[in-house]
């Protein structure tokens, strides 16, 4: 294996270790109320759901 490859593969597992405290720290956002409106991206586009209350979302 070149350094060119190890040096990739390196920053990918850097990469994949980093992802599951940022989803963790997202979903802590969400359930702590500091989300009014998430983005998703579908078939049709790109999708925004926004909070309007706390009973209407």
């Amino acid at each position: 294996m070149d350094n060119k490859n190890e040096k990739q593969l390196l920053e990918d597992i850097k990469s994949l270790r980093i992802r599951p405290s940022e989803a963790e720290e997202t979903i802590s956002a969400i359930r702590g109320g500091g989300v009014d409106a998430i983005v998703v991206s579908g078939s049709q586009g790109d999708q925004v759901f926004t909070l309007t209350g706390a009973e209407l979302p």
